[in-house]
């Protein structure tokens, strides 16, 4: 029976991945960008050329009313004056029709134009004000012909008369007209020349992303030194390009030291893993000459000491991630000084000193803050000559415990040096007796965890080398507890 396969060929993916890549070009931002500006751009063309086309056809239709008002209120001078031929003298650029009629109906003057037409239209209302109306069913002209018509009443000291001046909205049509399909043939084209700039514009503006995704997509894991081109222009793509360059120096740098740690972990398994293959190698090709109690012995210190060092790593991993803290509860560090003091006076025959001793109550990992305090007391115990000062204090908002010792000191070039994992000095400090070099590493991961500080301090109270350790104060300290300012506890 022919098994049914559970995945898409390798082929079909791609086939599938080049189509949606076709298809995330053509929806892509910068078709996106192009749709959105043209599609702005053509609403606000076509808003403005209708507009246009209004207030054109507008404007002409003042034109012709204004100039239609003045020839009827010129006529209207020339009734008054008693001057006013039967005929109407027109010119060569005269369209306009002309007529004097009696509010009776009866034509007394006109433009030769329209000489023994009817009236042109009925009678205006009463009173000294033109009328202007637009009137389709003239005699004159085609049929269905616009004409804009002006009436005037004019009173004389003999009579009244009526004035009548339309003008044909014909070269209004033909104006407006030709301006449309001007429009029509031009916005188009302007249509076509925004989308294009548009969509070129954003090409060139989208180039850089296009590089910093090929340049990303060609990183891999085994080589993180490549970084992504930074454009020259101080837009949002260069400050995205130089965050993703910062980024990947910091992974850069995070792989670097995980390959360190890694490499630093397996040196230091293979030592006690090397020991524990030869014993056993020997014990089995010997096996009467062994002793195997002393093999016994060896095998676990040995076994201690691989355990320690993968608690040590199992605790580094937990930093890595951020999962130190387990629980917070009120710890007096005055007494969790004084226990760490007492237990490097029962391990140890150097001089014990506690300094300044304030109640000082913080919100903590009790068996953290207590790891991180033996990591450093035994550091002070394996270079310390013969003297260890210990000291607390705090001031308004920060805890402060100092651990010294008289011993050989360290450079100030190495003093941030010897805070990294599986660090050893190559001077006289480097007496560690078996230590792994991870104490001080584990000590200020479990300090900063805290939200605290672990540094060396440049001058101390004894030769060798201070440590301070500054954690934030969650809580006041507590006046009734005691204070030790200076000499042996």
């Amino acid at each position: 029976m022919t098994p049914t396969p559970t995945s898409t060929p390798t082929g079909s993916s791609a086939a599938r991945w080049r189509g949606r890549g076709m298809l995330g070009r053509w929806a892509g931002v910068r078709m996106r960008a192009t749709l959105a500006a043209s599609v702005v751009v053509a609403i606000a063309l076509a808003v403005g050329g209708v507009a246009l086309v209004v207030l054109l056809r507008r404007s002409l239709t003042h034109g012709v009313d204004d100039t239609a008002l003045l020839r009827a209120r010129d006529i209207a001078g020339q009734l008054r004056a008693g001057s006013l031929p039967a005929t109407v003298a027109t010119t060569g650029q005269d369209a306009s029709l002309v007529q004097v009629v009696t509010p009776e109906g009866v034509v007394l003057a006109s433009s030769s134009n329209i000489v023994g037409e009817p009236p042109l239209s009925g009678p205006p209302p009463s009173g000294a004000n033109p009328v202007i109306r637009t009137s389709h069913n003239l005699a004159v002209g085609s049929t269905g012909e616009a004409f804009r018509v002006v009436a005037l009443r004019v009173p004389t000291s003999t009579r009244t008369y009526l004035v009548y001046v339309a003008t044909s909205t014909r070269s209004i049509d033909q104006t407006t007209s030709t301006t449309s399909a001007l429009l029509i043939i031009g916005l188009p084209l302007l249509l076509l020349l925004v989308a294009g700039s548009t969509w070129a514009v954003a090409g060139t503006a989208l180039r850089p992303v296009e590089a910093i995704r090929a340049r990303t997509a060609s990183i891999t894991s085994y080589d993180l030194s490549a970084r992504v081109p930074e454009p020259r222009t101080q837009d949002e793509i260069a400050r995205l390009a130089h965050t993703m360059n910062d980024m990947l120096t910091r992974l850069q740098r995070a792989a670097e030291q995980q390959r360190r740690f890694s490499a630093d972990a397996a040196h230091e398994l293979r030592t006690p893993l090397t020991t524990l293959r030869t014993r056993a190698e020997v014990a089995l090709t010997h096996p009467e000459q062994t002793d195997w109690v002393a093999t016994t012995r060896l095998v676990l210190s040995q076994t201690e000491s691989m355990t320690l060092l993968v608690n040590d790593l199992l605790l580094l991993a937990r930093a890595d991630s951020r999962q130190l803290l387990a629980h917070h509860s009120g710890v007096d560090l005055d007494d969790l000084l004084l226990t760490e003091a007492a237990r490097l006076r029962e391990q140890h025959t150097h001089d014990i000193t506690l300094a300044a001793l304030e109640p000082v109550c913080v919100q903590a990992d009790p068996a953290q803050l207590a790891r991180a305090l033996s990591n450093l007391g035994d550091n002070a115990t394996r270079h310390a000559r013969a003297r260890i000062q210990l000291a607390l204090t705090h001031t308004a908002d920060h805890a402060i415990i100092t651990i010294a010792d008289d011993g050989p000191g360290i450079p100030p070039d190495q003093a941030e040096a010897i805070f990294g994992r599986f660090t050893r000095l190559d001077d006289a400090r480097d007496h560690d007796h078996g230590g792994t070099g991870l104490g001080l590493a584990i000590a200020r991961e479990l300090i900063k965890a805290h939200s605290g500080d672990l540094h060396l301090t440049p001058t101390g109270p004894l030769p060798g080398a201070t440590f301070t350790i500054t954690l934030p104060l969650t809580a006041p300290p507590d006046s009734g507890h005691r204070r030790v300012t200076a000499g042996p506890t």
